[in-house]
């Protein structure tokens, strides 16, 4: 899908043309084949009663994807939640088909197969499987599948992690995160809850155990603590600032309301000391009231010879 409208943004033209030469090539394929229009809902009730053919079947299942990601990748209007449901349906019906003429004996109704495929390609496409088995609930409006459709979710779960790993477009949707610990979203309200757990106790370095808060704070804003009180922030150093190639009790001598909690140097984490010396591009941990912040900010950034400084005491962790 999302390489599909790559590949048309980099076609030569204006962009209201492009929308234009999707819809050509989808209709052109609809003329052959109709059934590939619209949001695809009345075929899938068609196969869960088994009125469709397995050349129906197959056909909408190779052709039903390719026309979604032409039309949303030209720049068309159209979703794509319906047409993977289309998709994960007609392969439920193909695969019960199949069963129904290896093993005729079986007696199982394809309108289960029907279900069960949906549920497993969106589970695998969105990398929802916990809210597809809630889904397969309310459309049967029982439990009957629950089990089957379980097995079906963790293994196409679990196959697609394994064949997009790496992929720059792992996902049906181009915006969404491994967890809550990656949403920006949600990133101040996860670091606020981890400062609440560290409260009680004095902040220093060598308790540190939170590599997440870590890396949120490499490209965050500062955290504001204690109501406002103070912040956790990330002071970057800058190459020919006060900061770069000084020691932390000399800079930190400087500024008054500060503490050093962890200098960040690549994917190193130096627990701060006295004579620790902080170089340019390294990224320093700091717990600091507003004030401290902002003169420590200014001294990462100035030159050495425009910074007036006072003395005040030190107050490195």
């Amino acid at each position: 899908l999302y390489r599909t409208r790559d590949l048309f943004h980099r076609l030569p033209g204006p962009m209201t043309l492009k929308p234009a030469m999707g819809g050509l090539a989808v209709g052109l394929v609809a003329v052959a084949f109709p059934p590939v229009l619209g949001t695809g809902y009345g075929w899938v009730e068609l196969a869960m009663a088994g009125d469709l053919t397995l050349v129906t079947v197959l056909l909408l299942l190779f052709l039903k994807g390719p026309m979604m990601a032409v039309t949303i990748g030209s720049g068309g209007s159209g979703g794509v939640f319906a047409p993977t449901v289309t998709l994960g349906a007609m392969l439920g019906a193909a695969v019960g088909m199949g069963v129904e003429r290896l093993l005729p004996g079986l007696d199982l109704p394809l309108a289960a197969y029907v279900v069960v495929g949906m549920a497993a390609v969106f589970s695998g496409a969105a990398r929802t499987p916990i809210s597809t088995l809630i889904m397969v609930a309310e459309m049967t409006g029982g439990y009957g599948l629950i089990v089957p459709a379980m097995l079906a979710n963790i293994t196409a779960f679990v196959v697609q992690r394994a064949l997009t790993h790496g992929s720059r477009y792992p996902t049906l949707y181009q915006s969404q995160v491994e967890s809550r610990e990656d949403s920006p979203l949600h990133r101040s309200v996860l670091v606020r809850r981890a400062l609440e757990m560290l409260d009680d106790e004095p902040l220093d370095a060598s308790d540190l155990r939170l590599p997440r808060l870590i890396s949120l704070l490499r490209f965050g804003e500062p955290i504001a603590i204690q109501e406002g009180a103070g912040v956790l922030a990330s002071i970057h150093v800058a190459p020919g600032s006060e900061l770069d190639d000084s020691t932390v009790e000399e800079s930190f001598s400087k500024v008054e309301g500060a503490t050093a909690v962890a200098v960040l140097r690549g994917q190193e984490t130096l627990v701060p000391r006295g004579q620790t010396t902080m170089l340019a591009g390294d990224q320093v941990l700091v717990v600091a009231t507003p004030a401290g912040h902002q003169a420590l900010t200014e001294l990462a950034t100035a030159s050495t010879t425009s910074v007036p400084t006072t003395s005040v005491p030190t107050t490195t962790a």
